[in-house]
């Protein structure tokens, strides 16, 4: 095989050493608690919600949900897209809850490294 093996150790390899950089580990702690409160927001908004397969449909908890935790919701039309003002305690922010179809899954494979030896 060409150098691209070589390559791929030499990057795993930097990647390791990385991993104990102060600044690195910071910025992984922070990128971590981003996407686990990006997350909690999207399931709170989403369980006002009900995903079908043409569109979003519309639970009862959802007017007090905007009543009380956001400003000018929409809904478009063709159910596809939620979108309006959320409220925090001293931010707001403009989010938008956007249908995905779904897929049918096609068969592939999953290329696993178990372990390097030096040739």
């Amino acid at each position: 095989m060409d150098k691209r093996l070589d390559q791929l150790k030499k990057l795993q390899d930097k990647m390791a050493s990385l991993k104990w950089s102060k600044e690195v580990s910071t910025y992984l702690e922070l990128s971590n608690a981003i996407s686990s409160l990006k997350g909690a927001i999207k399931k709170d908004a989403m369980s006002h919600l009900i995903v079908k397969p043409n569109g979003f449909g519309v639970r009862q908890t959802l007017k007090e949900f905007k009543d009380e935790f956001m400003l000018g919701t929409n809904m478009t039309t063709n159910k596809k897209t939620f979108s309006g003002i959320l409220k925090g305690e001293e931010v707001m922010a403009h989010i938008k809850l956007t249908h995905k179809s779904a897929y049918e899954v096609q068969a592939s494979s999953l290329l696993k490294i178990e372990g390097w030896n030096n040739a």
